[in-house]
């Protein structure tokens, strides 16, 4: 469950896949770029539900469709923004799936990450296909972390959003982040 298998390849059979004596379940995976096949199956075939499968694998909520990964080249195979893969996976959390609730990196499960609403993609969880939850951030470019500012003074922020749809509300806190206050928009 959740797993992203690319780019490995093999001599004779089986690149992402040699499924031999299964049966297994594959669910909200990403299985693309190997060789000489994605998937090979030599006496039982897998379940494959809600997964990304390169040329295609027959079950529900599969598709093949490239999954847009940050720096396959280089090994990073996070989701970038438009991903077919943000958000149209299966609930994971129940126990018959492994009680999946985070991604490779300790990322909550099932972050809405498309901005749509849910249910109107995958199972309606938000989960997402493959090893890596997507998660929309902001990058805080100025000023760099540590900085004071003098109480009633003008500053300026300035940020990089990473798919963040809309507005992004912007807190402070004056006590060292026991409580946080808004900008008031428009005041």
């Amino acid at each position: 469950t959740n797993c992203t298998v690319a780019h490995n390849s093999a001599t004779t059979a089986g690149g992402g896949i040699f499924n031999d004596l299964g049966p297994i379940q594959m669910t909200n995976c990403i299985v693309w770029g190997n060789s000489p096949e994605q998937i090979f199956n030599d006496r039982t075939e897998p379940v494959v539900e809600y997964s990304c499968v390169q040329d295609g694998y027959s079950g529900t909520g599969n598709f093949s469709a490239d999954p847009l990964f940050l720096d396959a080249a280089n090994g990073n195979y996070h989701l970038v923004p438009g991903s077919p893969c943000i958000d149209t996976g299966a609930d994971a959390s129940d126990p018959a799936y492994g009680a999946v609730l985070e991604d490779f990196e300790g990322h909550p499960r099932g972050v809405d990450g498309d901005g749509l609403p849910a249910g109107s993609t995958g199972d309606g969880s938000e989960y997402d296909i493959g090893a890596d939850e997507y998660v929309p951030f902001i990058r805080i470019t100025s000023p760099e972390a540590g900085v004071d500012w003098q109480q009633g003074t003008v500053q300026m922020i300035t940020w990089d959003s990473v798919g963040v749809p809309g507005l992004v509300k912007i807190y402070y806190s004056l006590d060292g982040g026991t409580t946080w206050v808004g900008i008031n928009y428009g005041a």
